[in-house]
């Protein structure tokens, strides 16, 4: 299990701190208890939306995600299960289908196409990636998706400039992605900044004032109902870490090229530079035929700059050079990409070829891309520390750790066996003798260039330390204790 997923339960549902309570040196019986304090809810505690609160004021994001996980949670006391979160990962992937489905409908009626599209977004890699991975990203991509839709319906009928209601359900949506992900406000703000010039180009002064009055207003807004937003920015250390990056960061263009490339897998199936052939084969056609029209290419407009901005800026700010980061945005990416293949196509040929050649190209997409995918939120690097510890449940554990974070990622694997000590080795090295049983037992140790220092401790006591397998920031070893020759 992810670092940050065990996070996610944790801040949703733990009282009193945002971190694992571990007290060093004690023998946790059953093994899982440690853990299950930690990401359970406790009865005193069901829908305890201020603790959420206070928790998360702690940590460094908005509290949304974390209140309705641990609305979940508290339905089931004591109780953790990872479909808990996967509930909410899938009924918002089915939420950003929708949307979609919406967007399709407002540039065609057709079923065939529409049906088209919906399997597309279903086969592409990058939504089960997201899926996959316990957190609030596939909720941040909802909104955003939501976002552009409404957007679209303003491009599609400027009366809508006009209602009140639009504009109260677009400060609704703005302030549902700012409370679940600080990113969906850099991506508002950066897609506010685009499609104000796009409309003053067009002299509509009080259609963009309107809008960006609205945007700002949501921020405002945002920030009256979780006032921790202020320390996160600008006292955290994650804020600080972020400006910090913004001026300089050397990890830039590594972390550009990565995700570029991660993207380009999950959505465009790894074939991203083909796709963009058969796009600039249809501008060429369509400037030779003389049918661009700029209104036409507002909505491109609108998504595709916006999005390559935050593209640029998550890589410049961001503390990793991590997909998950980008999520909020694949939504508007898989939207970008049909609707320039579409329209690429359409200036080439129309009718029943346009959807063989549409169906064509998406299926190779999908196919290809789940070829090339890399599955990085399946964790697979601890099935074999969790399949020694399910067949070995009746040894004892020594688990050494450095940060009380690191020792998240082996929560599936601790759990199974007879009991865990835990003892911090940051500062010094403690001794395990009282900690580990006189026979065979579990060595947790932290995964660093202290591994074999550390283990040196069960050496000299007449063990022999079989390595068993990794959580990542901790490496299992198998301690077995040797019979002495007479």
């Amino acid at each position: 299990m992810n670092i940050d997923e065990v996070y996610s339960y944790g801040l949703a549902n733990h009282y009193g701190s945002k971190s694992i309570q571990i007290e060093d040196g004690f023998k946790y019986v059953p093994s899982e208890e440690v853990y299950y304090n930690y990401v359970t809810v406790f009865d005193e505690h069901r829908f305890d939306y201020i603790n959420v609160w206070n928790n998360q004021v702690q940590d460094v994001h908005p509290p949304l995600y974390y209140c309705i996980l641990h609305t979940i949670c508290s339905l089931r006391p004591r109780t953790f299960s990872m479909w808990y979160g996967f509930f909410i990962n899938i009924g918002f992937a089915i939420g950003v289908l929708l949307v979609i489905r919406k967007i399709v409908d407002l540039y065609t009626k057709g079923y065939f196409v529409k049906s088209l599209i919906s399997l597309s977004f279903i086969a592409m890699t990058g939504i089960y990636n997201a899926v996959m991975f316990i957190r609030m990203y596939v909720m941040a991509m909802f909104f955003v998706t939501l976002f552009i839709y409404w957007v679209f319906k303003f491009i599609k009928d400027k009366d809508n400039f006009r209602e009140v209601s639009q504009y109260i359900i677009l400060l609704l949506i703005s302030v549902g992605g700012i409370l679940t992900h600080y990113y969906c406000m850099v991506f508002f703000g950066l897609f506010t900044f685009v499609y104000a010039i796009c409309l003053l180009s067009g002299k509509r002064i009080r259609d963009a004032l309107f809008f960006c009055v609205t945007m700002a207003v949501s921020v405002l807004l945002s920030l009256i109902i979780f006032p921790g937003m202020y320390s996160h920015f600008f006292l955290s250390g994650r804020g600080t870490e972020s400006f910090e990056h913004f001026a300089y960061n050397e990890k830039f263009v590594a972390q550009l090229s990565v995700v570029a490339n991660l993207i380009n897998k999950h959505i465009f199936g790894g074939l991203f530079p083909i796709l963009i052939f058969i796009a600039l084969l249809g501008l060429i056609v369509a400037l030779v035929k003389k049918k661009i029209e700029i209104k036409a290419g507002t909505d491109l407009i609108v998504t595709v700059v916006p999005s390559l901005m935050y593209f640029v800026l998550i890589s410049r700010i961001a503390p990793y050079g991590t997909d998950r980061y980008y999520f909020p945005i694949y939504g508007v990416l898989f939207v970008i990409f049909i609707l320039s293949v579409s329209r690429a196509i359409k200036v080439l040929t129309k009718g029943t070829a346009f959807k063989v050649i549409l169906a064509a190209i998406l299926v190779v997409v999908s196919v290809n891309g789940w070829l090339v995918n890399e599955w990085s939120y399946s964790e697979k690097y601890t099935e074999d520390a969790i399949k020694f510890a399910r067949e070995h449940s009746d040894l004892d554990c020594v688990f050494l750790y450095e940060r009380r974070t690191r020792t998240h990622p082996a929560f599936f694997e601790v759990k199974n066996y007879n009991s865990v000590t835990f003892a911090n080795c940051r500062k010094e090295i403690p001794d395990i003798s009282t900690m580990r049983p006189d026979g065979d037992f579990v060595f947790i140790v932290p995964n660093t260039e202290r591994q074999e220092e550390i283990l040196d401790l069960a050496y000299k006591d007449g063990y022999i330390c079989e390595y068993v397998g990794t959580s990542g920031y901790s490496n299992t070893f198998w301690c077995q204790k040797q019979k002495k020759e007479y």
